[in-house]
């Protein structure tokens, strides 16, 4: 309270910070999105996490995992299930690249 500063109030002033937003919002076409995902893996040129693909893209990580998963089911991307210890029961990351050969060096 104002006593307990000396008799004088203080006032605090919160200033909200400029948030961007996300290029691909929701409302933008699918095809798009999946075409620039593509472009973003080919690239890298090696697999590569969500959260890398999402911020060179400029996208939220969950439309660009939703986008990865539907890709992977058409079998246009290719998905690796890292395990950090064998006895996990959910994967430490997932890896992403446009070649399945990309998780093995080349070596397929």
């Amino acid at each position: 309270n104002a006593s307990d500063r000396g008799g004088c109030p203080m006032l605090v002033f919160q200033i909200p910070t400029p948030t961007s937003t996300p290029k691909y919002s929701r409302g933008l076409p699918t095809e798009l999105l999946d075409n620039e995902i593509l472009e973003v893996l080919e690239s890298f040129g090696r697999p590569v996490r969500l959260n890398a693909i999402a911020s060179k893209i400029d996208a939220e990580e969950p439309r660009i995992n939703h986008r990865l998963d539907r890709l992977h089911s058409t079998g246009e991307v290719s998905k690796a299930v890292v395990y950090q210890n064998g006895c996990q029961k959910r994967a430490s990351f997932f890896l992403w690249a446009t070649d399945p050969a990309a998780f093995t060096g080349g070596d397929l």
